[in-house]
């Protein structure tokens, strides 16, 4: 807010590009956790930051991949969402107990019923924040700067105009997720 141009009391809010500072800065105070909390705390927190940045990729993925196939089929039962988000789950890498055959736990997300589609910005703003994290391993300054120059934007830029704007990777290009996912636990094995 502070480096927002933007009347306060007019602004209109692109939630991807608030999450985006959020993350973001989360990345970049990577390198001073270990100092912030010492020893072994640290680097275990240094880890389950970068760890959760990508289990929130994983989560916000599934939760929007659930939601599309509800929009798609309206006229679906509760047992059919709850065997649906399970179908999901399992497809995402997450098991539970073998002898469930329904999962009901995405009624615990408030998002699908108070934002509807929203949850993928979860994903989208990760993406960047790993990739603002990547960078501040290979060049802090800049990372520093790309991260800056996106808190001067105004608050209704699109998501994509705004990574183009600061030149973040595009994750929407084939290949780069996964490059900058493997980049992320690139810098959890230099741990």
């Amino acid at each position: 807010m502070f480096r927002n141009a933007e009347d306060i009391m007019i602004q209109s809010n692109n939630i991807d590009l608030c999450e985006m500072h959020s993350q973001g800065l989360e990345m970049l105070f990577y390198e001073y956790q270990d100092e912030l909390l010492e020893g072994e705390a640290g680097e275990m927190f240094q880890f389950i930051e970068v760890y959760q940045m990508i289990d929130n990729i994983v989560n916000a993925s599934l939760l929007s991949e659930f939601e599309l196939k509800v929009y798609e089929n309206p006229d679906m039962s509760l047992e059919e969402l709850n065997k649906l988000y399970l179908s999901l789950s399992e497809s995402y890498g997450i098991y539970y107990n073998r002898n469930i055959d329904e999962l009901y736990t995405w009624v615990d997300v408030p998002h699908i019923f108070s934002s509807p589609c929203y949850y993928i910005g979860y994903a989208t703003s990760a993406f960047s924040a790993l990739d603002i994290l990547t960078l501040s391993q290979k060049d802090r300054q800049e990372a520093i700067e790309k991260y800056m120059e996106l808190t001067t934007l105004p608050t209704y830029a699109a998501y994509c105009e705004a990574i183009e704007y600061v030149e973040l990777r595009d994750i929407f290009e084939k290949g780069v997720p996964a490059k900058i996912v493997q980049e992320a636990a690139g810098v959890l094995m230099e741990q």
